[in-house]
């Protein structure tokens, strides 16, 4: 008995090839945890649903979106910041964020902008954007152009600078800290 196949007569099948164009190659991760450690101690710590990771490169890691803790040298979290995207230099160092950035640090002040950069040689943020802040005693502070220590704990506008701070005279007779 012989059976015979439709289509499998020996003819050369095509391999099916992607429009796509890649220019270089790269890791992809889904649901992806990156720590970054100091010796023994944890420096900070990137989850994402999505990172990218250039082949050729030693350690630039695209992540959409972020989620970024970051830890003193206890290892308690001094400040977490949330946004659509995220990009470490191949040092894995330094972060640029962007994309309705959110950060909030551990007094509960929160930072809202659309992109910031961590400088890991001066650990110190920086925005050139349009920059909102939120004490927890309610004050608001906005400026164009930011700088802020890497724990957020002292902070400086560059320009454009307006705010609201509630109950400002029964806080200044009462000697009250602002923030």
């Amino acid at each position: 008995m012989t059976l015979l196949w439709p289509g499998c007569r020996g003819r050369e099948r095509e391999l099916p090839v992607s429009d796509e164009r890649i220019v270089a190659p790269y890791q992809e991760f889904e649901n992806g945890t990156l720590n970054s450690y100091n010796g023994s101690l944890r420096k900070w710590r990137l989850e994402s649903l999505y990172m990218r990771k250039p082949l050729g490169d030693t350690g630039t890691v695209l992540a959409v979106p972020v989620v970024l803790a970051l830890f003193d040298s206890t290892g308690t979290t001094t400040s977490k910041i949330l946004s659509d995207s995220g990009l470490t230099t191949p040092a894995m160092e330094s972060f640029l964020i962007w994309g309705d950035v959110y950060v909030r640090t551990r007094e509960n002040l929160v930072v809202r902008t659309e992109r910031i950069a961590l400088d890991a040689k001066t650990h110190m943020w920086h925005s050139d954007t349009f920059v909102e802040i939120h004490t927890a005693k309610g004050d608001v502070l906005r400026g164009k152009g930011f700088d802020a220590s890497e724990s957020f704990s002292t902070s400086t506008f560059r320009r454009s600078v307006s705010g609201q701070f509630p109950q400002f005279r029964e806080r200044m007779e009462q000697d009250d800290e602002f923030f």
